[in-house]
């Protein structure tokens, strides 16, 4: 049964950042940030989340592969290669998801945050 990647929960958790800065900006900031650096830090905070999670993610990753390396030559060759070592391996090459997480983490938080700020600017 696949198990869902960090970066999926990421995302997730992301759905949350606008309204957290605008709660902080409300009840702590007493409304100094305002809107515009309210979104600002929104599309910053959602696009440090998604790609340091990716970042992390990986490296864990990494380092689940390296376990298998018996002998620390960086290749795996008789009793290094198994079953679980190829699993490893795939999980470390299908990167395609993590690779693409700045640039979607980017657009994501501009998105997310436009839109969440939008409709409370409309709102006011």
């Amino acid at each position: 049964m696949p198990t869902a990647s960090p970066l999926f929960f990421a995302y997730l958790v992301s759905l949350l950042v606008p309204p957290l800065v605008l709660a902080l900006d409300h009840f702590w900031l007493k409304r100094r940030l305002g809107l515009l650096r309210g979104f600002l830090i929104s599309a910053l905070g959602i696009f440090i989340l998604i790609s340091g999670t990716a970042l992390l993610y990986d490296w864990h990753l990494h380092r689940v592969l390296a376990g298998f390396d018996l002998d620390g030559d960086g290749s795996f060759s008789g009793p290094e290669v198994s079953a679980e070592q190829s699993l490893a391996l795939g999980r470390v090459a299908n990167s395609l998801g993590r690779g693409l997480a700045p640039v979607l983490g980017g657009i994501f938080g501009l998105a997310w945050s436009g839109v969440f700020y939008a409709v409370v600017a409309i709102g006011h």
